[in-house]
């Protein structure tokens, strides 16, 4: 992070100076450009001048605010972004569609998520900003051992937006604790995932039979043990 943004956000009364906007904002650029840059702060003092400063407030920024708090779907980043953004501005249709696709994440309506996510944020297309995509899939395969026994292989893929099976779906799963399949298998239609066991269980295809275990078995008993509490 900047050196400027960190003293702007280390010293309270520096956030509401109208001259330190101009480079929070630079920040919310860089922001786009990278989201590991993300920076609830930054963003949030922004929304306190425009509060403070109405005549400042500009939707585009707004905007980029809320699409970046949009992929933050463990936290309540879109909520607060929303909640300090005027009602008159909230009703502009660039500020609504991101209200409703925040909404479809909460219904976990994920494949109707996918489809009206391809937006472009100024003149940045929302599913290609770095790392966005990244947490939003995440966020769904935490949230799949909480919901299924076992998963069909299209469904898995529509539910993290792959069109087939790929490499980056691969590591996407081993990074997240998942076993790994053939993804030069294309044809997985009549495959399903099972829970991990001591002896592992396998999807069975037209083909062949490949080992693949969807889900992470200690986020299911930390469901089941708060259901027994």
């Amino acid at each position: 992070m900047p050196a400027t943004i960190n003293r702007i956000l280390a010293h309270a009364p520096e956030q509401f100076l109208v001259e330190n906007l101009q480079p929070l904002l630079d920040f919310v650029d860089a922001q786009l450009k990278d989201y590991m840059l993300y920076n609830l702060k930054c963003n949030v003092a922004i929304l306190k001048l425009y509060l403070l400063y109405p005549d400042l407030a500009n939707v585009n920024v707004y905007e980029q605010i809320l699409a970046l708090a949009l992929g933050q779907v463990l936290r309540p980043d879109f909520t607060i972004a929303v909640a300090m953004i005027p009602k008159p501005m909230q009703a502009s249709s660039k500020i609504s569609r991101l209200i409703k696709l925040g909404a479809l994440l909460q219904k976990c309506a994920f494949v109707s998520f996918w489809a009206k996510a391809d937006i472009e944020i100024g003149s940045v297309k929302l599913l290609q900003v770095p790392g966005f995509v990244d947490n939003i899939r995440t966020f769904i395969l935490d949230l799949l051992p909480l919901v299924y026994m076992r998963i069909e292989l299209p469904q898995l893929r529509s539910l993290l937006n792959f069109e087939k099976n790929t490499a980056d779906m691969e590591n996407l799963l081993r990074h997240n604790g998942y076993t790994v399949f053939d993804y030069n298998e294309d044809d997985l239609v009549g495959g399903y995932a099972t829970c991990k066991k001591d002896t592992p269980e396998t999807v069975k295809t037209v083909k062949k039979t490949t080992e693949f275990t969807y889900f992470k078995p200690e986020a299911l008993r930390a469901f089941q043990n708060s259901m027994r509490a």
